[in-house]
């Protein structure tokens, strides 16, 4: 056997062994967050450094924060 036959054994092997594994074993996303707890995690005290924060109302996923160094 060469190294080629070799290795599309090991790689129909592996494939065989991941198709084997019940889809109930595997962890949802729910399961991986539980031991979360929400928390601050900004600075305790901002001193001026953010000046402004604004979303779009069309699009949650933009947000604009002015700093007090003029930088937006």
């Amino acid at each position: 056997m060469n190294s080629r036959s070799v290795s599309r054994i090991l790689v129909s092997l592996f494939a065989v062994l991941v198709m084997s594994v019940p889809l109930a074993a595997q962890a949802t996303t729910e399961q991986v967050l539980e031991p979360f707890q929400w928390r601050n995690i900004g600075p305790a005290n901002m001193g001026g450094r953010i000046v402004d924060i604004e979303s779009l109302d069309t699009d949650f996923t933009t947000v604009y924060m002015a700093t007090a160094s003029g930088g937006v």
